[in-house]
Parts: C-alpha cells; structure tokens; sequence
C-alpha cells in the first residue's frame, strides 16, 4: 500500500510540473508567450548578430609589419581583440590582449617581431564580443606562423 501511495505522490507531483506556466498578458490584453516576449527583449538590449572577421588572412601572420583587422556583428557595446601564441613545447596558452573594449569594427595591429617569441611560434586570433557567451560572441583565425 505505501509503494502506491508513493506512486501517486509522484504521478501528482509530475503533473504539477507538467502545467503550463502562466503566460503574461501585453497592453491589449492579448496572451503573449513568455519567452516570446523574454527573447524580443533581450533582442532590443543586445541582438545577437554572429561576430566574425571580415579581414581574409594570409597563410601566417607577418611579424614586424602592421595588419588591418576587420570584424563585423556583435552587439555594438563593445569588443576584445587578443591572440593566443604557442609554440612546440609550451603547454600553457595565454591571452594576450590586443585591445579591449573598443566600439570600432577595425583595428590596426603592430604584430610582434620575430624575436619576441620563439622559433616556431603560431598565433591563434580572436575577437570577442564584451558580453555574452556562445559561438555567436566569438570569432578565431586558424593556427598561424608567426614569420
């Protein structure tokens, strides 16, 4: 008998759970789902438009020169420009930030010289969005040269 009644707190329970959630109303007393209308808020704060490079980059970065960096999307509050070195042997990858928070969808880069890394060194470059997480706030090169 207690293995029922257990039963049937837990079916009563599960339906409970199974209710749909009450669903606010907008100024015409029309019935709006709510995460309609959570996902149109959100959307007039930050839409979400995917961040990546616009700028085609070569088959290495060029050390000691300056590099046009371009990117569009993001949410227009502001982004981080860093690269990542690594190179054979090291085990910890380190941001290095490039710029962060800028407002501009372009950036001139002085990228390092040759000497400031060992041989061998790759670049890894990215851009992300100041907030959010996901695919949409973040955008990388490939694994570069440094040469």
């Amino acid at each position: 008998m207690l293995g029922l009644n257990l039963f049937i707190a837990a079916l009563s329970f599960s339906v409970a759970l199974a209710a749909p959630a009450p669903v606010p109303a907008d100024g015409d007393g029309d019935v709006v789902p709510a995460i309609i209308a959570a996902e149109q808020q959100q959307e007039a704060i930050a839409p979400v438009v995917p961040l990546r490079w616009s700028t085609h980059f070569a088959d290495h970065f060029p050390a000691g020169t300056h590099l046009d960096l371009e990117w569009e999307g993001g949410d227009g509050m502001g982004c981080e420009l860093y690269y990542v070195p690594h190179w054979p042997g090291f085990a910890e990858y380190q941001f290095v930030t490039i710029v962060s928070n800028t407002t501009e969808n372009s950036y001139k880069w002085a990228v390092p010289n040759l000497d400031a890394y060992p041989e061998g060194t790759d670049f890894i470059l990215g851009v992300k969005n100041g907030e959010g997480v996901g695919a949409n706030w973040y955008d990388l090169t490939p694994s570069l040269p440094l040469r």
